[in-house]
């Protein structure tokens, strides 16, 4: 768990946390992005509020931070895979990265393991999904 109260500090922990160095080498990945969820995690582990707004729902920041701290580099590739496939456009970056990166450790393997499923099965998704 991340106790340090310092920025730098906890900037540090998160990188470590999902592998900040690996996610600047892969393809598709934008750095300055990669440094926005490290921001946004790392804000969220230094908030003294009790509860915060995710996806327009008030939740207990103790949840918020057990959730982000389950986030690893492959949450944050997934992260950003169903950024790129999105065709909604985003009208707050910052609220929409928290909502994602938030459900990232619920939906992932869901996602996943659906893909899985129709590739086995043939299943052709139309180009709108």
């Amino acid at each position: 768990m991340i106790i340090e109260d310092n920025y730098a500090d906890v900037v540090a922990s998160v990188k470590e946390q999902i592998d900040y160095d690996y996610l600047l080498t892969c393809e598709k990945m934008d750095p300055d992005l990669i440094d926005c969820v490290v921001e946004l995690i790392a804000e969220v582990y230094l908030s003294k509020e009790p509860e915060t707004f995710i996806a327009r729902e008030r939740r207990p920041m103790e949840v918020v931070r057990d959730r982000f701290l389950h986030l690893t580099s492959e949450h944050i590739i997934y992260v950003f895979d169903r950024m790129n496939a999105t065709e909604t456009e985003v009208k707050n970056i910052r609220q929409y990265l928290r909502a994602v990166l938030f459900n990232a450790p619920a939906t992932m393997g869901v996602y996943y393991g659906r893909k899985v499923f129709e590739d086995q099965m043939g299943i052709r998704r139309r180009k709108s999904e």
